[in-house]
């Protein structure tokens, strides 16, 4: 969605830009300049819009939502709004462009929260089981358990003694393309239990456009 640009004249002698947590540009302009002189203020400043605009985008995909009726959550990638259904038993699923989470306490945020972490935990155990047997079996490794988990900090962890990977359900708001990244990470740890050059050579081996993936 294209940012909104919302210009408030003010008594005050410099333009002052914006970028603010709704993903739109404010301009608090001198009473005196015309639109043509703010729009070209605006024009200069584009790269470093871009730049904020793209960090902004990124703090607020994957912060937590307010689990009310219509605010944004996602799913793989993508923006989805919550929509919310009285129903005596629980359910959630995908119709278009909404997450309907069928429940007997709509209005009971913490029960929403829950039921969707649950539904992430689940989803998640399906795919990132897929795709550990995928990289496992490009990679020629083996390992004796995996853990899907909602985790505050780390995408996944690697007990290499062991040979237990840990993958964080929050995985699920992001694209499938990080999240193969974050696998193939935790996968490289079972050869190079750290983050030296050899560790991101192996990566690179079997991942070639992984800087790519891990920003996205």
């Amino acid at each position: 969605m294209k940012p909104k640009i919302i210009i408030t004249r003010k008594n005050i002698k410099n333009l002052i830009l914006k970028i603010k947590g709704d993903g739109n540009i404010y301009i608090s302009s001198p009473i005196f300049l015309s639109d043509e002189h703010i729009y070209n203020f605006i024009s200069k400043k584009e790269r470093w819009i871009e730049k904020k605009l793209k960090e902004t985008t990124k703090k607020s995909r994957f912060s937590s939502p307010s689990y009310s009726n219509n605010c944004e959550i996602f799913y793989l990638g993508n923006s989805y709004f919550l929509n919310l259904k009285l129903c005596t038993k629980c359910n959630t699923y995908i119709s278009n462009n909404s997450i309907v989470i069928e429940t007997p306490k709509p209005d009971d945020t913490s029960l929403t929260k829950e039921i969707i972490n649950s539904w992430y935990r689940k989803q998640g155990k399906i795919l990132f089981e897929k795709l550990l047997i995928k990289y496992l079996e490009i990679t020629n490794k083996k390992i004796n358990k995996f853990n899907v988990k909602t985790l505050k900090s780390n995408w996944g962890s690697c007990n290499y003694n062991k040979k237990i990977i840990n993958l964080n359900s929050e995985l699920m708001k992001k694209d499938i393309r990080f999240i193969e990244y974050v696998i193939l990470h935790e996968i490289a740890h079972l050869v190079h239990p750290n983050h030296s050059k050899a560790f991101y050579s192996y990566i690179e081996n079997f991942m070639p456009d992984w800087k790519e993936r891990k920003s996205l």
